[in-house]
């Protein structure tokens, strides 16, 4: 889900990276009881968002 998604996977250009980014996000998830970018109100957003 975009939530998750690490940056270089929008450009088609990764690594195993990628997988510790979402592990992060995950845990981030955990600690604060949110979802990620929870503020972004549609995949375009997080796209700008993560991509700026």
């Amino acid at each position: 889900t975009p939530e998750f998604m690490a940056p270089e996977l929008y450009e088609e250009e990764y690594n195993e990276l990628v997988d510790i980014y979402s592990f992060g996000m995950c845990v981030l998830e955990m600690l604060t009881a949110d979802y990620p970018y929870s503020e972004c109100h549609n995949p375009a957003q997080i796209y700008k968002k993560v991509t700026s």
